[in-house]
């Protein structure tokens, strides 16, 4: 679903924001509402006026109304066709949204979203926020979004997520974590109302040097039901590394809350001091007994490059009587610290590039205990010793004649996540390139994810990470198409997939893992 750090599908963010609320199901929403989940769908194509959206969506329950998702779409005005309307100027998207149950359609919408009127279009600085409402049952969907400019040539955006609704009873539940751009006190309930307060949702999880600050709302249902109503209990907040599941110690946050159906959660957190890299913003809830009710957590990006891991915290490190002082070839170190790339934060990578390259055994030999406490304070050899068997592993089987299996892409999807469950391979294919395509049952608290290689020759060995819907991940909505190009041109940009070609079996493949 993500892009590689999160940065291949984003642009330069505009400073005004312009609302526009479209509801034409329901009506006004219910002022109780409650979040369930929230992910980022990046929705970009490159072509000439290209045009640029971004879509996030939140699975909400109220009494009134049982569960329905919310949707929050997010286009730039810069990336529109702007046509003359009376006195000023407007643009117009067509935009398609779509729930599967199989073949059946559970809800949909389809309807035109206008622009504000402009008096000039020679500056556009706006983004058009458009928040929609579809009243949905538990289970399981396929979500189908489509987007078309009604007044310009680009192709038409399609994008299309598997998406899930569960609201289990008599059971304490996080609902998901929405982000923010703003919020203020409601004075009149609107659409964007939730716990008295009008929340403007923050459309992207990447947060650029310039955002000094999370703010985030999320509720939580039913400790009543577990704990007896009006019991005490406590509720966390914190951040922690997505790479090693180090908490941030500035970042973390306690609170004693009062147990009832429906507890909102309102909050914001200064980020100005934390470093570039991927995260998850995390949410407890612990019992009297510091027993761990549920939790809920969603992934964000930060890039923030004027925080740097410091020199003087890493050479402070006594390596005498560790498992580390045995390593005394500074070669032999030096390829073992170029092995950890796959599971380093950001952070220790600059680090390792700027400070390791020609430094002395000693330094090398701090760096790499301190990267191993930090994952395994208590036997950080076992926890090195551990990984340096998977290194062997892809080192045999992903190497290539110019990169060690550690540099290659497979080889890094297999170091940080570990072996896939299935491993569909097709090298044969009349049609298509060479490929692989990684499926996970369960990847850091996601669920089926997938990871498609593919290669021009079986010669070098070397599979080219091409799509993934896990977080964090390269996601390319032409997967397909790129791969069949062998004997497909794919110059219709508007195209996804591609037809049928006799033993062609990429897409039950992906759909049907085996």
């Amino acid at each position: 679903m993500f892009y590689s750090f999160l940065l291949r599908s984003l642009w330069p963010f505009p400073g005004i924001v312009i609302i526009f609320v479209f509801d034409p199901q329901t009506g006004p929403m219910k002022k109780k509402l409650t979040l369930l989940l929230l992910f980022l769908l990046p929705l970009t194509i490159s072509q000439g006026q290209s045009l640029r959206a971004n879509l996030s969506f939140c699975s909400f329950w109220s009494p009134q109304d049982g569960p329905f998702i919310e949707t929050y779409l997010s286009v730039e005005g810069r990336s529109i066709q702007w046509n003359k309307v009376g006195e000023g100027f407007q643009g117009t998207l067509e935009v398609t949204m779509i729930f599967r149950q199989g073949e059946k359609v559970a809800n949909f919408g389809k309807y035109a979203l206008h622009s504000p009127l402009l008096e000039d279009t020679s500056n556009i600085n706006v983004n058009i926020i458009d928040q929609q409402r579809f009243i949905l049952p538990d289970g399981e969907y396929a979500f189908e979004v489509s987007l078309k400019d009604m007044y310009g040539d680009t192709a038409v955006i399609r994008h299309e997520q598997m998406l899930s609704i569960s609201f289990p009873e008599q059971q304490a539940a996080f609902s998901g974590i929405e982000f923010l751009e703003s919020y203020t006190r409601t004075e009149e309930p609107g659409p964007l109302s939730k716990s008295g307060f009008d929340m403007v949702p923050y459309v992207y999880n990447y947060f650029p040097e310039t955002q000094g600050r999370i703010r985030f709302y999320a509720e939580l249902y039913h400790t009543d039901a577990l704990l007896g109503e009006g019991n005490p209990f406590l509720t966390a907040v914190f951040v922690r590394s997505f790479e090693t599941g180090e908490m941030i110690k500035d970042l973390y946050h306690r609170r004693r809350e009062t147990a009832a159906p429906v507890i909102p959660l309102l909050k914001e957190l200064s980020i100005e001091n934390l470093p570039s890299g991927n995260y998850e913003l995390v949410l407890e809830a612990r019992d009297s007994q510091n027993e761990l009710i549920t939790a809920s957590s969603i992934f964000f990006h930060r890039i923030n490059p004027g925080v740097q891991l410091q020199l003087k915290d890493v050479a402070a490190l006594d390596v005498s009587a560790t498992f580390v002082e045995k390593m005394r070839s500074t070669d032999s170190l030096a390829s073992y610290i170029q092995s950890l790339s796959p599971i380093s934060s950001e952070l220790e990578r600059v680090f390792a590039e700027r400070n390791l390259i020609n430094a002395d055994l000693g330094l090398m030999q701090q760096y790499f205990l301190n990267f191993w406490l930090v994952r395994d304070d208590l036997n950080p050899q076992q926890a090195w010793e551990e990984y340096y068997a998977r290194v062997r592993h892809v080192e045999h089987h992903f190497k290539t004649l110019i990169k060690k299996g550690f540099e290659t892409d497979r080889g890094i999807v297999y170091l940080k996540y570990g072996p896939p469950n299935t491993i569909a391979q097709s090298h044969h294919e009349p049609s298509a390139y060479p490929y692989e395509i990684w499926h996970y049952y369960e990847l850091r608290n996601q669920r089926n994810k997938r990871f498609v290689f593919y290669t021009r020759d079986l010669i070098t060995n070397d599979f080219e990470l091409i799509h993934s819907d896990a977080m964090g991940e390269l996601a390319n909505y032409r997967w397909q198409v790129d791969v069949m190009r062998r004997t497909t041109d794919g110059y219709d940009l508007d195209s996804k997939s591609v037809e049928d070609h006799w033993g062609g079996r990429i897409d039950t493949y992906y759909r049907d893992p085996r």
